[in-house]
């Protein structure tokens, strides 16, 4: 029986915290794409990031940023 409400608080608990997290979160999207000038050889590991973020989210109010990766631009 204590397992059962030990096995019940952690799922509960774990519901919880997604459903916080979610809340004081804001979620963008970045792409990274090889740096594309002339003087640096793509060979040398120098990549451009992206980074979009939507207007109607106050970030000022969010705890954390999580940024998600853009497939759009293969």
């Amino acid at each position: 029986m204590a397992y059962l409400i030990f096995l019940g608080g952690v799922i509960v608990g774990s519901i919880g915290s997604c459903i916080i997290s979610r809340i004081t979160s804001g979620h963008g999207y970045f792409t990274v794409m090889p740096y594309s000038d002339d003087e640096i050889s793509v060979d040398e590991g120098f990549y451009s990031v992206k980074v979009s973020l939507p207007k109607d989210v106050k970030l000022v109010n969010k705890d954390r940023i999580i940024l998600h990766k853009s497939d759009s631009h293969k």
